[in-house]
């Protein structure tokens, strides 16, 4: 498990091999998956950006390596390299 829908959000997670799904629980129960992201994707970027819980639970759907980047650290990567900032915008 990376992270929990309501979570209030610590950092991101990048996956560096394997594959996460992102989903959701409906009202009635029933799982709802939004995506199935591999290597290379950030998991989290919207919480961690709008200070918002995440939306979504992201949990690894085989063996792999998500490395985690703290909230802080990201910021302040963001303020030193105003590009970063303007691509997480996009």
């Amino acid at each position: 498990m990376l992270f929990m829908k309501g979570q209030q959000p610590r950092g991101v997670f990048v996956l560096c091999a394997g594959q996460a799904k992102l989903f959701a629980s409906s009202f009635t129960g029933k799982t709802i998956l939004t995506k199935v992201s591999g290597s290379g994707d950030v998991l989290g970027l919207n919480a961690v950006v709008s200070n918002r819980p995440y939306e979504v639970t992201g949990e690894m759907t085989e063996p792999g390596r998500a490395s985690f980047i703290a909230r802080d650290s990201l910021q302040q990567f963001q303020k030193d390299h105003a590009e970063v900032g303007l691509r997480v915008a996009e």
